[in-house]
């Protein structure tokens, strides 16, 4: 009795290890190993494994040469998803933590700013709201005596000690403009004639070439007369 047989023959008293692939089931005598001779059903007989690679369930690839197990490689193991949402919530954390703190220290700073400007306006006699400050300068809304709300925009300097000192003051108005508003072409200045004589010294030329006129000119009219007087010379004649 060849062997094939007579691992049939075995295979009904007793149960091998079967192993579900990718490729079907694999049928070993005895446990798994490399050198363990494989087997795959048949028409219902056992028949050696072909030659390749059958993927487990558990993706361990078993490697099958001449009908027997040439190497089992196992699948790699996942990484370790709880250890790697834990580190990056821990560096989460760190860097919330960082910017907290120094979120803590510019507000700090900036409050700290924002009283030395008002204790600076105090100095100086002026009580109004502080709109909006920079590292040089203050938009400060001040009750004027004519019972309306004025603007102004304080030059400042800070020393190192966070102490403002007040500068020039001067008045300012909020204004909105549209962005995409092209902006106005700067207003052309009236042109004069070719000769860059403007037109009321050239009506005076061309009364002067009147034969009427021009045969009583003297010393007087020699003069440079304005329109109305050469009018009246004329009308006068």
């Amino acid at each position: 009795m060849d062997k094939l047989k007579i691992l049939n023959l075995a295979r009904m008293i007793a149960k091998f290890s079967e192993i579900s692939t990718d490729k079907g089931t694999l049928i070993s005598d005895g446990e798994l190993a490399v050198g363990v001779e494989v087997f795959v059903e048949v028409d219902g007989e056992l028949a050696p494994a072909e030659d390749g690679e059958y993927t487990q369930e558990n993706g361990d690839v078993i490697v099958v040469a001449e009908g027997k197990v040439a190497e089992i490689r196992k699948a790699e193991e996942p990484e370790n998803t709880e250890e790697t949402v834990e580190e990056e919530v821990v560096v989460e954390n760190s860097a919330k933590e960082k910017f907290e703190a120094v979120k803590a220290k510019f507000e700090a700073s900036y409050q700290e700013i924002e009283a030395n400007i008002y204790a600076a306006l105090a100095d100086a006699g002026v009580y109004g709201y502080l709109l909006e400050n920079g590292d040089d300068y203050a938009i400060v809304s001040e009750w004027g005596e004519d019972e309306k709300e004025h603007l102004y925009r304080y030059a400042i300097s800070i020393d190192e000690n966070g102490y403002v000192n007040l500068g020039e003051k001067v008045e300012v108005r909020i204004e909105y403009v549209p962005i995409n508003e092209p902006e106005p072409e700067p207003e052309q200045e009236e042109e004069f004639s070719s000769e860059g004589k403007d037109p009321e010294n050239k009506q005076k030329e061309e009364f002067n070439e009147v034969p009427a006129f021009k045969d009583e000119q003297n010393e007087e009219t020699n003069a440079q007369l304005s329109l109305a007087e050469v009018v009246r010379k004329i009308r006068n004649k």
